[in-house]
Formats: structure tokens, sequence, C-alpha cells
């Protein structure tokens, strides 16, 4: 694990989290460095992280729900199946970055750069792609249904059987 983050500070947050915020503390950390990190289930839901960078993690179920994201960086990172429902994450670098079966419904992925990136299956729905660039990644069978979409790339995007999909 990361000496940016211990797993006192992780067992606290999940207490924060379970007790609604009455006990335990959220986790807060701007700039931190998890990169490789194996994060393979956690519950990281509404944690603040802006600019962290999370490059090369294992982030594999877990979940990221209303988490503040923005600015990080999760290039070439793991994260088939893991919940970023609302999350914050405008311009967020997600290149090369695996997003299979991943939940990002409501998410801010305004002006993130996802060049690459793998999303089959993944839902977008009502998520804010405006200004996007989701360039050469593979979008086959995800869901963008009620997505903000202006603006967005798709040069070079697998998008058959992409759901929601508007045509601009």
């Amino acid at each position: 694990m990361s000496q940016d983050l211990t797993p006192q500070e992780l067992r606290s947050h999940s207490e924060w989290l379970s007790s609604n915020g009455a006990s335990g503390k959220q986790l807060s950390k701007k700039n931190a460095d998890l990169t490789g990190t194996d994060l393979t289930g956690a519950n990281l839901a509404k944690a603040v992280l802006p600019d962290a960078r999370l490059d090369r993690a294992t982030l594999v179920g877990t979940d990221f729900s209303g988490a503040d994201l923005r600015g990080a960086s999760l290039e070439g990172t793991d994260a088939d199946g893991a919940r970023f429902i609302n999350a914050k994450m405008r311009d967020v670098n997600l290149c090369e970055t695996s997003l299979q079966g991943a939940q990002l419904d409501g998410a801010d992925l305004s002006h993130a750069f996802a060049e690459g990136a793998q999303c089959s299956g993944a839902s977008f729905t009502g998520a804010d792609l405006t200004e996007a660039d989701f360039s050469d990644a593979d979008l086959d069978g995800a869901n963008l249904t009620d997505a903000k979409q202006g603006g967005l790339n798709l040069s070079g995007a697998e998008i058959s059987d992409t759901r929601g999909l508007t045509r601009g």
C-alpha cells in the first residue's frame, strides 16, 4: 500500500461512512500519490482526492460514489466494475484505463481525457461528458442514455451497440 494512504485512514473513512459522519474521519487528501496501489473492493465513497495520482492502480470493484477526483490521474488503471456514481471527475485522466462494466452514472466527466480507455459495458447514464476525449476508446455496449455529450470526441472509438449516443 502506498505511503500516502494508510490502513488506519481507510478504517477511519469506513467508520465515517457507516456512522454517517458521527465517528471516524472522511478521507481527504489533495495530491495523494497512490500510484500502483491495490484498492480492490475498497469503499472510498465520498472520499476527497483532488489531483490524486492513481496511475496503474488496481481499483476493481472499488466504490468511489460521490467522491471528489477532480484533476486526478488514473492512467493505465484497472477499474473494472468500479463505482463512480455521481463522482466529481472533471479534468480526470483516464487514458488507457480499463472501466469495463464500471458505473459512472451521474458523474461529472467534463473535459476528461480517456483516449484508449476500455469502457465496454460501462454505464454513463446521466453523466456529464461535455468536451471529454474518448478517442480510440472502446465503448462497445456502453450506456450513454441522458448523458451530456456536447463536444464529446469519439474519433476512432468503438461505438457498436453503444446506447444513448447522440449524433450531432
